[in-house]
């Protein structure tokens, strides 16, 4: 069976949480939401490569539903745990 989909973890796997918490807290930040600039920098070169190859993307992670804006035009699902009302 061939891969047709493949589904990445936000925390840490797309996004650079550490590094996003620890600026946010230095910037005073009261309004928690990830943004592209947020995305390890392999990212979205990764995207595009697996896309050339015909997968589907997909997102999913332990998060509010705020966060899966910026991820939208990367990918063809967001699964927000706060949206399914589950945990991962």
């Amino acid at each position: 069976m061939a891969v047709s989909v493949v589904v990445f973890d936000v925390g840490e796997t797309l996004v650079d949480e550490e590094t996003t918490y620890e600026r946010w807290e230095a910037e005073g930040v009261t309004t928690f939401v990830f943004a592209e600039h947020d995305l390890h920098a392999d990212v979205l070169p990764c995207f595009a490569a697996l896309r050339a190859r015909g997968l589907r993307l997909g997102a999913a992670g332990n998060m509010h539903a705020v966060h899966e804006e910026f991820l939208r035009p990367h990918v063809d699902f967001v699964g927000p745990s706060e949206r399914w009302g589950v945990q991962k």
